[in-house]
């Protein structure tokens, strides 16, 4: 015989018995009485001596009922998880394309807001602009 901790959906747990290699995290259904069963999922292996001790101290250990094999319906809630995440990406990068299309649009129009679009464009790329003045180099009309 074999005996697990099985963790409750409120966060207690219970020592149950079965023949079954579980793994941890396995979905299994226990009694929780004589007519009730609940669903519980597999926390630990636990020793040999830990189990035949409960049953001393608590007149008996209940058996696992069944194994619930939830893999598939997991598998399909965190695929639709990374859908709704990917869509969300998608869709910020889309209106990020769609103003600099308009963006593009209006610099054909106007040189000085051609001019800040390209800067526009550094700093999208990473490059962001000294916020210091730069010194221009002297020309011979200064006077100097």
């Amino acid at each position: 015989m074999l005996y697990y901790s099985i963790r409750f959906e409120d966060g207690d747990e219970d020592i149950f018995a079965t023949e079954q290699f579980l793994r941890k995290n396995q979905v299994v259904v226990v009694p929780v009485g004589d007519t009730d069963y609940t669903c519980g999922r597999v926390n630990a292996k636990v020793s040999t001596l830990a189990g035949l001790a409960h049953e001393q101290n608590c007149g008996e250990v209940l058996p696992v009922l069944s194994v619930i094999d939830v893999k598939d319906y997991e598998n399909s809630r965190i695929a639709k998880a990374q859908m709704a995440n990917m869509e969300r990406i998608l869709n910020q990068k889309m209106t990020e394309l769609k103003t600099l299309d308009t963006l593009e649009k209006f610099a054909g129009k106007d040189a000085n807001f051609a001019s800040l679009l390209a800067e526009y464009k550094q700093m999208m790329a990473g490059n962001v602009p000294s916020t210091e003045s730069e010194d221009l180099p002297k020309s011979e009309d200064d006077g100097e």
